[in-house]
């Protein structure tokens, strides 16, 4: 896709009186430039979590894009992403305040209220990513963010790289939908048919507001298959030039040590076809998402996501309406799910906790076992040796009564 003009705009920043309002002002001189005065261009991850956005960022980072220092990204988890999230923990906060003061967190399908960006609410959320970006970010050439919350925010960011004078790009990563339900099933709960419909408006939101910046698709599988020609497809599509060769010994080794495909769970080879009402298009939205070839393609993705759109508008108007029910549901699940996480890993450190007790009474038991039967011994010698010095004394007794007889 072409990048849309951004002479006819002036770039609006904070305003310096009140960290609030968006105010039209004229960027400094060093608004989105690095300190060579060379352009400062972000990159963003887009996709439905447990899409591979982590594995897509922690290749960005390999071929030398900046996502952060590492002490400010999420740490690994083993139980989920194995390899680490790649995601900066004070981002990820400030978007989960943005979506608990608009009412909502990231697992609701419901439309985020309408003008949202602009709410007075978020005014200090959208300082402290300006600050964040300016004072972590600005200063690199390539940098890149990766959060799947930011397929539903992503119009507060425009308005913050709008601000400061930087043109994103954006790449989708898609995954078979069926795969990441599974995904969601089994660290969420979430049933198939919400999880499908989670997936959709993820994924329609990312690419709505991405429109008309420059952009490139590639899917989890084809990721996880060739990460070299993904990596190659990204810099031709997106116009960039990454800081490390993708043909060197070192990114090759870093490559091959990061993208396993032991971790490809949930794997679905045979990726059927969705039969949920309403999403009777779903798979061939993700079949045009996931095309290795956009420009033989471009007209038909375009109208078939349009289709999509239209196929799904009202069931997503009917999930507006019903968003309070079903974003409660959602959310009480997950709370449940997590309460019971929580009090089965207190009870699995319990059990550890009374197993090391048993065996230690077991050690002791065993221990005073054995000085028990040494006492046993010991006690029968005694006895044995009190009879014996019994005996004699008798014998002295007798002998000296016979003989004064």
């Amino acid at each position: 896709m072409s990048v849309p003009s951004r002479s006819s705009t002036r770039p609006r920043i904070l305003c310096q009186d009140c960290a609030g309002c968006w105010k039209d002002r004229p960027p400094s001189a060093l608004l989105g430039k690095t300190m060579n005065d060379k352009p400062s261009t972000p990159i963003i991850v887009l996709g439905m979590h447990r899409s591979g956005t982590s594995m897509l960022a922690g290749m960005l980072d390999i071929l030398g894009v900046y996502l952060g220092n590492e002490d400010n990204l999420m740490p690994a988890d083993q139980d989920v992403n194995a390899k680490g999230f790649w995601e900066r923990e004070d981002v990820v906060a400030i978007h989960e305040e943005v979506l608990a003061t608009l009412g909502t967190n990231w697992q609701s399908v419901a439309s985020l209220p309408s003008d949202w960006p602009n709410d007075p609410r978020l005014s200090t959320c959208k300082q402290r990513l300006l600050e964040l970006v300016r004072s972590d970010f600005l200063s690199k050439p390539l940098w890149g963010m990766k959060d799947p919350r930011m397929c539903r925010l992503l119009p507060l960011w425009l308005d913050l790289f709008n601000a400061l004078d930087v043109t994103p790009r954006f790449i989708h990563i898609v995954r078979h939908p069926t795969e990441v339900a599974s995904s969601l099933a089994k660290r969420n709960g979430f049933s198939t048919d919400y999880a499908l419909i989670l997936w959709l408006r993820h994924v329609t939101d990312a690419i709505s507001h991405s429109a008309g910046f420059r952009q490139c698709h590639v899917s989890y599988a084809d990721l996880n298959k060739d990460w070299y020609a993904a990596a190659q497809k990204i810099a031709q599509e997106l116009d960039v030039q990454w800081p490390a060769s993708i043909d060197s010994d070192s990114v090759h080794q870093q490559m091959d040590a990061f993208i396993s495909r032991d971790l490809w769970h949930h794997r679905d080879d045979k990726q059927p076809h969705i039969e949920v009402p309403c999403l009777h298009n779903i798979t061939d939205a993700y079949q045009q998402l996931s095309e290795s070839n956009p420009e033989s393609c471009t007209t038909t993705r375009e109208s078939t996501l349009d289709a999509v759109n239209t196929d799904c508008a009202s069931l997503l108007r009917l999930l507006d309406q019903s968003s309070g029910v079903l974003s409660r549901q959602a959310s009480d699940w997950y709370d449940y799910m997590r309460k019971f996480q929580i009090e089965n890993e207190k009870l699995t450190e319990r059990v550890h906790s009374d197993a090391t007790k048993l065996t230690e009474l077991h050690d002791i038991r065993h221990k005073q076992e054995k000085e028990i039967q040494r006492l046993t011994a010991a006690n029968a010698e005694l006895q044995d040796t009190i009879r014996t010095w019994g005996f004699n004394r008798l014998q002295e007794r007798l002998s000296r009564w016979l003989g004064r007889s």
